[in-house]
């Protein structure tokens, strides 16, 4: 147990905001895993944080069960029991109003203060943050953090792909925020992808180390070097796997490709990050078809010449840049 009953609350506050540090989190699971009742006290709180999502159906229910909370604390005989069950509903109250608080700022468009980045379909861009940490967004993709950066808050949203190479600064962490997931980082090199049309979501670290959490904390992952963790959206299951050189996950960057007996419907996602083209499977067969071979820094049109004829697959473009793709029977 925690010395002061009021600091548990502040605790399990700050750890929803993704404040928390390393230990922090320690000493809060150690808390949680004392007794029952603060298992139960914490997913209370956890519940509140969530209903403050911006949904007005969960705000509402929120709002009454806090109410009724209130109106049956002040029924009961002044006691140590009460006095931390008031505790309680303070915590109840101050959770939500930074839940929506939070929400509401992970929610909104860039502010007239925020620095916005936009890569182009088809090309990648290339930047320096006034921090000094370098990103590369690929196609199609838009990150957004406050203007100033180098001496103020080092939070970026990302929709879409980036590769990173953050600027060392003990002081100052650098977070990025992309489809209900936290990175969080000192220095380091990594990747993120998260792009709104895919179901899953994917941080591939290089160098150094990062924390990744979701919106809900239902996970908290520290992930080492040369390993990927992939978070689906709609389950909210994570796993973690083991990548190489091989694997060449910033490779897009350079506009490399490397696809070793891979399907198809695999290496559509590199296609689509590097090239920012919408790859559509009109058959089974097609997407199942192995492939193997390694461009670098060649037009797409060359790309699917020499997939086709290896594969015997057909590529049709659609008007609005969409690639069809069939087996040719």
């Amino acid at each position: 147990m925690l010395p002061e009953e009021s600091d548990i609350y502040l605790l399990i506050t700050r750890h929803l905001a993704f404040q928390t540090s390393a230990a922090e989190d320690e000493r809060l699971y150690s808390w949680i895993a004392e007794s029952p009742e603060n298992e139960r006290l914490f997913q209370q709180l956890r519940q509140v944080w969530l209903s403050g999502r911006g949904n007005a159906e969960e705000e509402a229910r929120a709002a009454g069960a806090l109410t009724r909370l209130r109106t049956r604390l002040e029924s009961e005989p002044p006691s140590r029991t009460r006095l931390k069950r008031w505790l309680a509903a303070a915590a109840v109250a101050s959770i939500a109003t930074a839940a929506a608080s939070f929400f509401l700022v992970t929610r909104r468009g860039p502010s007239v203060q925020d620095v916005q980045r936009i890569a182009d379909a088809g090309h990648s861009l290339s930047f320096t943050m006034d921090d000094g940490t370098f990103v590369c967004l690929a196609p199609g993709s838009r990150i957004s953090y406050p203007a100033g950066s180098g001496k103020g808050e080092r939070r970026v949203v990302l929709r879409g792909q980036a590769y990173f190479e953050v600027t060392t600064n003990p002081h100052r962490p650098f977070a990025v925020e992309s489809g209900g997931i936290r990175t969080e980082v000192l220095g380091t090199v990594f990747t993120v992808s998260a792009f709104d049309n895919q179901a899953k979501l994917s941080v591939a670290l290089l160098k150094g180390s990062v924390r990744v959490t979701d919106s809900a904390r239902l996970f908290n992952c520290l992930l080492e070097p040369n390993k990927e963790l992939q978070y689906d959206k709609r389950t909210r299951e994570t796993s973690i796997r083991a990548i190489d050189a091989g694997d060449n996950v910033e490779g897009w960057t350079r506009r490399e490709l490397h696809f070793d007996n891979i399907t198809l419907a695999g290496a559509a996602s590199q296609l689509q990050a590097v090239y920012g083209v919408k790859l559509v499977f009109q058959d089974a067969d097609a997407s199942d078809c192995r492939i193997w071979g390694s461009f670098k820094n060649k037009p797409l049109d060359d790309i699917l010449s020499t997939i086709s004829l290896a594969g015997h697959i057909k590529f049709t473009q659609g008007p609005d840049g969409t690639v069809f793709v069939s087996k040719i029977k």
